[in-house]
């Protein structure tokens, strides 16, 4: 589970077990920022924290607001430019917005319950939240915590929007923003072995749903995969991977135990639109397989597609060495990194 569908799950039972809690959204940002897009984090009336938007001074500041905000139930903004003057150096601005949730919340517990359900099942869902203000308020720039203006609102209206929008101006007593979260990249293992014993847990913690695949049961009934990865027992390798399996939003990675099944998987791979294909092996393997694929058909366009030895070359010799090359190819190709 993903760090945003974790936060989402503890806030519906925080709110379900009568608790009261801040959450913290990072609404707007521009330029280079600590807290990278969707960004949320819960405090909860005892100062226990889940999830960051940063760390750093951001951070601290925003924490100090969110004890403000639990205890006189208001709804804060606040925006920060991180400017030398400000004693930070990113040069960036953003704005959080801090929300106090409590046993009196109403319908916010399922609102935020079928936010996580819908990452879960893969759809993309945009949080659309308008903060309402008395009209003689409109405008004020709020009391600043050092250099760095608040604005108070007194309530908030939540609402899921089909599809992502930009955020919207409201009247001048209101803030409208629209809070976009993307459902995490699966990650899709074939080949049950030491690499993706390593790989699995390390790939969960980066924000992928990890699915390993192997034809071997015994392998899944050896306690090596952590409960949160999902495992499948195949009845073989061919026919394993269809199509529509393996979207733009899927990586792949072929780590079986025998150069014919990879050839098998791979071939089928080849014909998906996976952002990513990986293969685990030798530069000999890698061109002894490319002959024989070009031989049946495929193009050298399509060989390109395949990151083979799969990894970053950082010289990894062992399993969890050769894991983390991997996880860091992974993350450069959906970070968009060259």
């Amino acid at each position: 589970m993903t760090d945003n569908l974790i936060i989402l799950k503890r806030l519906v039972d925080l709110l379900a077990d009568g608790q009261s809690v801040a959450l913290m959204l990072v609404v707007e940002q521009d330029g280079p920022v600590p807290a990278g897009p969707s960004a949320m984090m819960l405090v909860t009336g005892g100062g226990d924290t889940s999830g960051t938007i940063g760390g750093g001074a951001p951070e601290y500041e925003a924490l100090a607001l969110a004890r403000q905000c639990l205890a006189d139930g208001r709804v804060r903004l606040f925006r920060l430019h991180l400017t030398m003057e400000a004693g930070l150096l990113c040069g960036g601005w953003m704005a959080v917005l801090i929300v106090p949730l409590g046993p009196d919340a109403g319908p916010a517990g399922n609102f935020f319950g079928r936010a996580g359900e819908c990452l879960r099942d893969g759809a993309p869902v945009s949080l659309r939240i308008q903060c309402h203000d008395e009209p003689d308020s409109a405008g004020a720039s709020g009391r600043p915590v050092g250099a760095s203006p608040v604005r108070v609102f007194k309530t908030v209206d939540w609402s899921l929007c089909p599809a992502p929008a930009p955020s919207t101006q409201g009247p001048a007593a209101s803030e409208t923003f629209v809070f976009t979260l993307a459902p995490p990249p699966r990650l899709m293992v074939f080949g049950a072995g030491h690499i993706a014993a390593a790989l699995a847990p390390m790939a969960l913690a980066a924000g992928f749903r990890v699915t390993v695949l192997d034809d071997r049961p015994e392998r899944f009934a050896a306690g090596l995969f952590p409960e949160t990865v999902a495992t499948r027992v195949l009845p073989s390798f061919a026919g394993c991977l269809a199509g529509p399996d393996a979207d733009a939003a899927t990586f792949l990675l072929i780590a079986t135990y025998g150069h014919r099944h990879d050839r098998v998987v791979l071939e089928q791979a080849l014909a998906t639109t996976a952002a990513y294909i990986g293969m685990v092996g030798s530069r000999r393997k890698r061109a002894a397989l490319s002959g024989d694929l070009l031989r049946a058909g495929w193009t050298p366009a399509d060989l390109d597609r395949v990151d083979s030895p799969a990894g970053l070359p950082i010289g990894a010799e062992t399993p969890a060495e050769i894991a983390v090359s991997i996880l860091a190819r992974m993350i450069a190709v959906r970070r968009d990194a060259p």
